[in-house]
């Protein structure tokens, strides 16, 4: 294993354990991001919480930072598989930051940097879908169908969307949806985790990205408990 390799395997988790969303939370509005809204440590949250502005601005970091990890890895010789490693170490970094006590975002921002660098075309597609299902407000199940659907396409239709070392791509598109899928089965309990049954709460978790069916009360559960707390 090349010197290289060893040195980017840390690299790539701790670059992506930067949490931008909890930083610029803090730094222009004084909040914790992580108390706010669905509580999630990521480019929507700020957008809910603390502006669009501040929400692009992440999105941009989270994005290029998943990006530039590959890129780089790249860039210093390392082989597709090696790259791909990086890359899914940044998405877990990001998911699991060190910074926060492992408590971090979902790391779609930062999957999509990666997935743009693999294969533009079909990383393109699975945004496209995920957008529309959000027009309809229906993002995560989007993100869900858009993340699973790469796998498909560079395995079974690399040839049509140009996939080079299609085999290497997949497996890595497999581990960027393995890598989601445990992140929203792993967050941590809500007060409404106990509400529901085992196999519901599975079920919202890896296609709702929630614990319960309930969108508007979910992403406003925080922000209510919050200011009930101030006396607000």
């Amino acid at each position: 294993m090349s010197p290289v390799f060893l040195i980017m395997i840390p690299a790539g988790y701790l670059v992506g354990a930067i949490p931008m969303a909890y930083l610029l939370s803090r730094w222009r509005r004084g909040i914790d991001i992580r108390r706010y809204g669905s509580g999630n440590v990521g480019a929507s949250n700020v957008i809910k919480t603390a502006g669009k502005k501040l929400g692009l601005a992440v999105f941009v970091f989270d994005v290029s930072k998943g990006a530039i990890m590959i890129l780089l890895a790249g860039w210093l010789g390392l082989e597709l598989w090696q790259q791909i490693v990086v890359g899914l170490l940044t998405i877990a970094g990001h998911n699991w930051p060190v910074f926060l006590r492992f408590n971090g975002g979902r790391g779609i921002a930062t999957s999509l940097g990666v997935a743009l660098v693999m294969a533009p075309v079909p990383a393109l597609i699975a945004l496209s879908t995920a957008l529309t299902f959000g027009f309809f407000k229906k993002m995560a199940p989007g993100v869900f169908l858009g993340v699973g659907a790469l796998p498909v396409m560079s395995g079974y239709f690399h040839g049509f969307f140009g996939v080079q070392e299609h085999q290497t791509v997949t497996w890595g598109f497999a581990g960027l949806f393995l890598i989601m899928i445990v992140r929203r089965l792993m967050a941590p309990d809500s007060e409404y985790s106990s509400t529901v049954s085992k196999a519901e709460l599975v079920f919202n978790r890896m296609f709702l990205d929630r614990d319960i069916r309930s969108r508007s009360v979910w992403i406003n559960r925080n922000t209510a408990a919050h200011k009930e707390g101030l006396g607000i």
